[in-house]
């Protein structure tokens, strides 16, 4: 089979494995049914345990991806489809075994999966990597599409109100309804993992390099893990991505429940979830090929400067009445996902752009550590907030942690920056001994001696 065909394959194997991945309307919406009589910290709580796990499996399961590529899938195939068929009996049991089969279980399968699967990516298309990375994981942000009208299908096909007064569905047959459910949605994303498992193919290595790949080799910047640590932008990049997912972990776990607050139509929520997912897929193919243009630091700052505005803005939608809302949440939403979403494409670029391909999984394995801090981070926050005034708190210090995050990736270097958009330079010439050091023959030396 020729590498064009191989690519092919590669590339939908890899998008059908985050295109399953990425469920967050059926993970929310149930856990608007499973918690119903939970507080809502405790609500968020479940949600910030699975990201945390996540990322910590994550990381941990980086440096297997190399050696036992279909053991780490398969693993991460059982843990993910079987904590969904799980939930079916503890749903109807206890509380906490939801927390540990629908949260602790399905954070493990999808952190195994994920750093497989994305530095596989990155060696089958080395030369577009921010718009192929892009296409790949607009899988991980389709999910919805499929799964949140299925969802409203079979569990509230007759359109329920939520309760007036606790805003949640109280209904005894809607909520008879969602172990069935489960089954269902675990049997659908069965199907898709074995699909993309068949799929799954690493890139074969050539067996003798031709004199350019070895020149290539030799002038690309390539910083081990324990190199990076000792770069300053290293720390810049993991406190960047902190702050990222601080108001990503708050967006994905409320920006429903706040729809759900001030708007009573299920069906139009509905709607609105499964629309903004085709804003979170196309939002990271759009992220990626302005990447590939641009390098990372210019669309990373315009992106976390609008991304404050809108945060800090959407609480106050409130103060419109429910028609006007329903008007202006669906905007103020699509914009919120199209922002968000590149937080995971500009990151894994800057990764690769500052540190070399070559360990750009460990390396980006260790930044993502960033992600069970922001989220841990979250969880104290939400133990303090009460409910008056929760989401005016939450996103309007989501909007300062922007601000900071820009502030903060204008002292991170960029060589691939372009000459027209390199207008604060003066940042990145101090600390010049913490930079990482390019090789002597490297493009941007000889730019820089012809300069």
């Amino acid at each position: 089979m020729s590498l064009c065909t191989w690519r092919s394959f590669v590339a939908l194997n890899l998008w059908l494995f985050l295109y399953n991945f990425k469920h967050d309307s059926l993970y929310h919406g149930l856990l608007e049914n499973i918690c119903q009589s939970k507080s809502f910290r405790q609500r968020c709580n479940m949600v910030i345990s699975s990201r945390i796990l996540y990322s910590r499996v994550l990381y941990a399961c980086w440096w297997i991806s190399g050696k036992e590529i279909g053991i780490v899938v398969a693993t991460s195939c059982i843990f993910l489809s079987g904590s969904v068929f799980a939930t079916y009996f503890t749903i109807q049991k206890t509380f906490i075994g939801v927390v540990i089969t629908y949260s602790l279980t399905m954070g493990i399968g999808m952190g195994f999966a994920y750093s497989v699967v994305f530095a596989i990516a990155t060696t089958w298309f080395p030369e577009k990597r921010g718009l192929i990375v892009g296409i790949i994981v607009s899988g991980f942000g389709l999910g919805a599409l499929v799964f949140s009208p299925i969802q409203t299908a079979l569990i509230n096909p007759t359109n329920i109100k939520v309760d007036n007064v606790t805003r949640h569905f109280t209904d005894v047959e809607l909520l008879g309804r969602v172990p069935r459910t489960l089954l269902i949605l675990g049997g659908i994303l069965l199907g898709i993992q074995i699909i993309g498992f068949i799929l799954l193919r690493p890139r074969p290595n050539a067996k003798q390099p031709n004199i350019t790949q070895k020149i290539q080799a030799l002038n690309d910047v390539n910083v081990a893990p324990k190199q990076m640590i000792r770069c300053i932008d290293f720390y810049l990049l993991w406190l960047v991505m902190f702050c990222n997912i601080i108001p990503i972990t708050t967006i994905t776990s409320t920006y429903k429940q706040f729809g759900q607050k001030y708007i009573s139509d299920d069906r139009f929520l509905s709607a609105v979830v499964t629309i903004s997912s085709l804003f979170n897929c196309g939002g990271r193919i759009m992220w990626g090929s302005v990447a590939d243009r641009f390098s990372f630091k210019v669309p990373l700052c315009v992106k976390l400067a609008i991304w404050s505005i809108v945060l800090i803005t959407f609480p106050h939608l409130a103060l419109f009445p429910e028609t006007i809302i329903k008007i202006l949440f669906p905007i103020w939403v699509f914009s919120l996902f199209t922002l968000f979403c590149g937080t995971l494409v500009l990151i894994p670029n800057a990764t690769g752009t500052v540190f070399g391909a070559v360990n750009l999984a460990v390396n980006y394995g260790i930044i993502f550590l960033a992600f069970s801090f922001g989220s841990f981070t979250c969880a104290i926050f939400t133990t303090f907030i009460t409910p008056d005034g929760a989401y005016v708190f939450q996103y309007t210090s989501c909007g300062v942690v922007c601000l900071v995050a820009l502030f903060i990736t204008l002292w991170i270097e960029d060589k691939k920056t372009p000459e027209k958009c390199r207008r604060c330079e003066c940042f990145v010439k101090c600390c010049l001994k913490l930079r990482v050091k390019q090789p002597p023959n490297s493009p941007y030396e000889l730019q820089a001696l012809k300069t």
